[in-house]
């Protein structure tokens, strides 16, 4: 899973450094919920259905982690 870090710089205060906590969390609650729909989507697929585009049932949460990271 790939991390993306935000650079704070020591002057923009506690309310700056709140926001940015707070937008990283908002991004981070995005792409939870992105990877839990992907998951739940192709899992309710049959295995003919999945075969049918090309994804084993083992590929479902690298695909919906991939998905989810865009």
């Amino acid at each position: 899973m790939a991390y993306a870090l935000t650079a704070v710089a020591s002057d923009i205060g506690l309310i700056g450094r709140f926001r940015v906590f707070l937008n990283d969390y908002k991004a981070a609650a995005v792409r939870a919920a992105q990877y839990r729909k992907t998951v739940a989507e192709l899992s309710g697929l049959s295995n003919h259905e999945l075969a049918d585009i090309g994804i084993s049932r083992g590929q479902i949460e690298d695909i919906a982690t991939a998905h989810a990271n865009g």
